[in-house]
């Protein structure tokens, strides 16, 4: 994943916004994801000195939280370089170095070099690995034979309306790549929206600073803060954020 490919799967058009994303979001430490869930279906596998590669862990949350209640190892991947500063400072702060190792890397080339994790996470938010199908296959050579993928990603609310793969269409998707589906945790709308809140002020907060510095870049700004909010309310009305467990057939 390079930070072309990063910058399609954010909610804009201007690829020109990526070298601001550590100042627009540097007041938030949870990039989207839900570390409760993720937490909640590992120790429902019972797993002892559990190995986690996180494919996409912007600032480490997920896989600092995990770990901070679960033995064992991880892995986490980044392109953005600040996020995986900040990853490995918070490592330091929840006495967790020596536990996990933070890398700037594209996942692409993770992908194959990695082997042997207990479970995979990955928050499926653009077609980096291709289809659904294709995605799974991808993530198939880094797991045991017996391993886990904890993806977060959407289905549509209503089926027809959109062009986004239905939760129907996921699970086929899944089974044909080899793989299991365990369980699906639908997110609460509340934890949504306190999400969106949260994360929409204090980017807007950072924006505001970014445009007075740099005026003639102010639509540009503005424009990153419109797609927030209308990502905002296609996650509160028009999809299902969920948090799903696979494994990988042996």
């Amino acid at each position: 994943m390079n930070k072309e490919e990063f910058g399609k799967s954010l909610t804009t058009n201007d690829d020109k916004i990526f070298r601001y994303l550590p100042y627009l979001l540097q007041d938030l430490w949870e990039l989207g994801g839900h570390p409760n869930i993720q937490l909640e279906l590992i120790k429902k596998l019972g797993l002892t000195d559990i190995k986690i590669l996180d494919l996409g862990c912007g600032k480490g949350s997920s896989l600092i939280q995990i770990l901070k209640n679960q033995t064992g190892q991880g892995v986490g991947i980044d392109i953005v370089e600040e996020f995986i500063e900040e990853a490995k400072i918070k490592t330091v702060e929840w006495n967790l170095d020596g536990r996990i190792e933070f890398r700037v890397e594209d996942l692409v080339q993770t992908l194959k070099i990695e082997k042997n994790y207990d479970v995979v996470l990955y928050g499926i938010d653009s077609d980096i690995l291709g289809t659904y199908k294709e995605c799974f296959e991808s993530l198939r050579p880094v797991l045991k034979n017996d391993g886990y993928v904890i993806v977060e990603t959407i289905y549509p609310k209503h089926e027809g309306d959109s062009s986004l793969t239905t939760q129907s269409e996921f699970q086929r998707e899944v089974q044909e790549a080899g793989f299991t589906l365990l369980e699906e945790k639908f997110w609460d709308i509340k934890y949504i929206k306190a999400m969106n809140e949260e994360s929409t002020s204090k980017i807007e907060k950072r924006a505001q600073e970014l445009s007075s510095k740099y005026p003639q870049e102010e639509k540009m700004f503005a424009d990153y803060i419109t797609s927030q909010i209308e990502e905002c309310n296609e996650l509160e009305n028009d999809l299902y954020c969920v948090s799903v467990l696979c494994q990988l057939k042996s």
